[in-house]
């Protein structure tokens, strides 16, 4: 990414971004080199707008959660490191018992919502660190037990 693309994305989003942000900040090992740029997309249609930018300027993107459990080497990444851990941060059960959350929420959160609303089951996840969205990726689990399982 260079600098003319890295003025253009600052003046396309409002959302909080960081230019040349070390990894090792953002993971719980607290490893990594820089990223070219962390973005903090405030909402869909600003992650949609910045993923849309790094497909036509063939720049790459991962995701991350709450860099739990995250080794990143030390080279850093050159591209966007999306993070959705200060947002996406919904969450509201239904009549039916049925979670609507949102990628960035704290799976420990999540868990004890769900046992304040009298919904067993997820109680080993409660001590997993991480998102919902790293620990569905990761397929996190304890005990025996996976996400994947709910």
């Amino acid at each position: 990414m260079n600098q003319k693309q890295k003025k253009e994305i600052h003046n396309m989003l409002s959302s909080n971004m960081i230019f040349d942000e070390p990894l090792a900040n953002l993971t719980t090992f607290g490893i990594g080199g820089p990223a070219q740029c962390v973005v903090y997309p405030e909402d869909l249609n600003e992650l949609s707008t910045l993923l849309k930018y790094a497909h036509n300027n063939k720049i790459p993107a991962i995701f991350i959660g709450s860099g739990s459990n995250l080794l990143v080497w030390d080279d850093g990444f050159d591209g966007f490191v999306i993070s959705l851990r200060k947002t996406f941060k919904e969450l509201s059960i239904k009549e039916n018992a049925t979670i609507i959350v949102e990628s960035g929420v704290m799976l420990g959160s999540m868990v004890k919502e769900a046992i304040h609303n009298q919904i067993c089951g997820l109680e080993s996840l409660v001590g997993v660190p991480g998102t919902v969205g790293g620990a569905l990726i990761m397929n996190a689990g304890a005990f025996g037990s996976e996400i994947s399982s709910y």
